[in-house]
């Protein structure tokens, strides 16, 4: 099954444990913050048509194919990485993004 959304930085969530679906499900028409080491953080909203929005930097495209979830910005930066199990509204954890770099990833 394949979406498309977009999202700022390519960002993305780390591996998990049950079905990643179900942590994207959760995350479209929620505000997703990743929150970084240094202290910055970016807020991104998901949308159901394949698009997202950040409060940093414009928006993009994004696709669900199994647990992986792949970002493409507008500025035409791509990244893919592995979805998180089981996440919902209410749920923060650590993970990784589309560049590797360590994040809180939180769904409000």
């Amino acid at each position: 099954m394949k979406k498309t959304v977009s999202l700022i930085f390519a960002l993305a969530l780390a591996a998990g444990g049950a079905s990643a679906n179900d942590t994207m499900e959760a995350m479209v028409g929620a505000t997703v913050t990743y929150a970084y080491a240094d202290g910055s953080a970016v807020k991104a909203t998901y949308a159901e048509d394949g698009s997202y929005t950040t409060d940093v930097a414009g928006g993009g495209t994004w696709t669900i194919d199994g647990d992986r979830l792949c970002i493409k910005t507008e500025a035409g930066d791509e990244g893919c990485t592995t979805l998180a199990d089981g996440k919902g509204v209410g749920d923060s954890w650590q993970g990784k993004d589309a560049f590797g770099n360590d994040v809180t990833i939180s769904i409000q």
